[in-house]
């Protein structure tokens, strides 16, 4: 069996906007038309979830699907998607959200259930955020050699999978440049050298050559939860739970600027190009995070009607055909 790189973005999310656009028009989906992936800034949110039987995240009628969003003007404060359907024996029941929480910081949640499985499907529920953004630094001391950025990863997964096998994980992507005119994209397609691409939780960092600090530096981001199971991982019958819980935060905590002997400076500043707000200091971040806010019981009730919609009309469509 050909292994799959666990959520190789690069596979399905660019022709996501394409597969998903009949049924955002029909089932009250969110999709945003503006579609600039090289524009800044860019805001990315979505909650997918399907089961297939050949081994990929191809779109299928034997899927669920959530929220895609894609603005050049405003983040999404909250995508969610929650509901089951049955497809080959299996169910699968999904409930994720994204939350945008701030300037780089974001909560993720991610939970499947899945009854009676069949070992030749493949289930998984993503939801993610991410954005393209840039800043600029400003100093009266002396040119730094570096900017170090620190992230931290918080939260928990749980897999009731009787044999083990499958991942309830979080991911975070993010790539700093003087370059402009890259894609969102580009954090999935491989044309990036040394962006970081890190599974599970803890501190992370990422550095970059600093040779100007009146220069503007382009941030690339995705942050996301997600439970997956292969195809053949899952014993046949079986029913299990898996969880990506990171409601908590992805969160770039601080930036160190350091000169060429590697000691950090101070007296400096982090302003967002665009707008002029302060994000971080050598004191550590000063934009705020977010709380994330609570789907209502009618929103819930909403997705589950939309969800309906979109697979009766699915039905007649084969019907017409």
């Amino acid at each position: 069996m050909r292994q799959r790189t666990p959520l190789t973005a690069c596979r399905w999310l660019a022709c996501m906007a394409v597969a998903m656009a009949p049924l955002a028009a029909q089932a009250g989906f969110t999709l945003e038309s503006v579609e600039d992936h090289t524009a800044v800034p860019v805001y990315r949110s979505y909650v997918l979830g399907g089961l297939g039987p050949d081994g990929s995240f191809a779109f299928q009628d034997n899927q669920f699907t959530g929220v895609d969003y894609l603005s050049n003007t405003a983040p999404l404060p909250m995508a969610t998607a929650n509901g089951s359907f049955t497809a080959d024996g299996a169910t699968l029941s999904v409930n994720g959200w994204s939350a945008y929480s701030g300037f780089y910081a974001a909560r993720n949640y991610a939970s499947m259930t899945v009854t009676n499985a069949s070992a030749d499907h493949v289930y998984y529920l993503v939801a993610g955020h991410g954005t393209t953004t840039s800043l600029q630094f400003f100093t009266p001391e002396a040119q730094s050699a570096r900017a170090v950025f620190h992230w931290n990863v918080d939260g928990s997964m749980a897999n009731s999978n009787p044999n083990g096998q499958g991942r309830a994980e979080p991911r975070l992507d993010f790539y700093a440049t003087t370059t402009p005119g890259g894609s969102w994209f580009d954090l999935f397609n491989g044309s990036l050298n040394g962006n970081i691409t890190q599974f599970g939780t803890g501190n992370f960092s990422y550095t970059l050559p600093v040779a100007d600090l009146g220069e503007t530096i382009y941030l690339y981001y995705w942050a996301s939860a997600f439970t997956e199971l292969q195809a053949g991982q899952a014993t046949p019958g079986a029913s299990f739970t898996m969880t990506a819980d990171f409601g908590h935060t992805y969160t770039l905590q601080g930036i160190e600027l350091q000169d060429e002997q590697g000691n950090p400076l101070s007296n400096w500043q982090a302003l967002d190009a665009n707008s002029g707000e302060l994000l971080f200091n050598q004191s550590g971040r000063q934009a705020p995070i977010l709380a994330a806010p609570v789907p209502e019981p009618q929103t819930w009730a909403l997705w589950l009607a939309g969800l309906g919609v979109a697979r009766a009309l699915r039905q007649r469509r084969r019907r017409e055909h």
